[in-house]
């Protein structure tokens, strides 16, 4: 007989997962490039969760967070792991933390403000 603590960790990882798929098909969709998630956690040699179909790396870092509380000091940490991480993937700070809001259908993207800057001077969205 399976622990609780073992269920609940299943349940916890299948629901990363469905929403590492969620945006990766939406990306995918918006984007016209194929993408998809990083299989078991970036065991790939890939940094991030979501990579291009064929597992080659993206230009950017894209990390997601489906928690039910992702606050403060929390969020900040998470937000440096996906900086650290873009910088192993040689792909500086150019990282998103895609981040779903509980009990709600809205996502939120945190990016460093640098990041922000470059992609606003490639477009006439200003």
């Amino acid at each position: 007989m399976k622990s609780k603590r073992s269920i609940i960790g299943k349940r916890s990882k299948e629901k990363g997962n469905s929403y590492e798929c969620k945006i990766a098909k939406l990306l995918s969709a918006e984007l016209g490039i194929d993408l998809r998630r990083v299989p078991a956690s970036g065991s790939l040699d890939l940094k991030g969760d979501i990579c291009r179909a064929d597992f080659k790396p993206l230009n950017i870092l894209i990390d997601t967070k489906n928690y039910k509380s992702l606050l403060g000091a929390r969020l900040m940490k998470e937000m440096h792991k996906a900086e650290e991480d873009g910088k192993k993937a040689k792909v500086a700070d150019r990282c998103l933390l895609i981040i779903h809001e509980y009990n709600t259908q809205n996502d939120y993207v945190l990016m460093p403000l640098a990041f922000l800057l470059e992609l606003l001077k490639k477009t006439d969205i200003i």
